[in-house]
Formats: C-alpha cells, sequence, structure tokens
C-alpha cells in the first residue's frame, strides 16, 4: 500500500469506524468498474451508499465531517479546526493526482 492509503486508513482507525481494504491489480484499476469509482484509475477510493469518492484529501475530509473522533464536537472549534484542514486536505489532493 502506498502512503495515501495509509492516511485514509488511520483516519478510519482515529473516527473508530469499519473498513474494508479490497487488493486491486494494476490491470483491474484500468477496468470499466474501477474507472467508475475512480476515472484516473487509481487508488484509493472509498464507497459510502452512493457517494464514491477517490482523492485521500476528500476521503479523509469527509470521514472529519461527517463523522465524531477527528474534529473536535464544539462547532466554533470543528469549523476553525476544518477550515485549517482545507489547504492540507488541496495538497494531499494534488499529491495524488501527481501519483
Amino acid at each position: 500500500m502506498a502512503a495515501r492509503d495509509w492516511r485514509a486508513i488511520r483516519a478510519f482507525e482515529e473516527a473508530g469506524l469499519p473498513y474494508e481494504v479490497r487488493l486491486v491489480s494494476f490491470g483491474a484499476m484500468k477496468e470499466a468498474a474501477h474507472l467508475a469509482l475512480h476515472p484516473f484509475g487509481q487508488i484509493p477510493t472509498y464507497e459510502e451508499g452512493d457517494l464514491a469518492l477517490f482523492e485521500t484529501g476528500a476521503i479523509v475530509l469527509h470521514i472529519a465531517t461527517h463523522h465524531a473522533g477527528l474534529l473536535p464536537d464544539d462547532a466554533n472549534a470543528r469549523r476553525a479546526r476544518s477550515h485549517g484542514c482545507l489547504p492540507r486536505s488541496t495538497q494531499w489532493s494534488r499529491r495524488s493526482l501527481n501519483s
């Protein structure tokens, strides 16, 4: 697994959420089923109901904003903390796109 995979796994662990790791071969990453989840044919991907996310920063930000454990419970502190995360999540997304 690449470093970007571990960031998402760490977010699930920190939030106490169950997750499933699916190993995907290089060939399978270019097949239509995987391209429907990740248009660039890379990993990681995240599915929750009808939602499919494919950038590490987007996955981590979604987990942090929709599940307890990664951001403070107080709304003001949470807002301040999540705004501070946005530039980093954007950087993670750029790094994910470039790898």
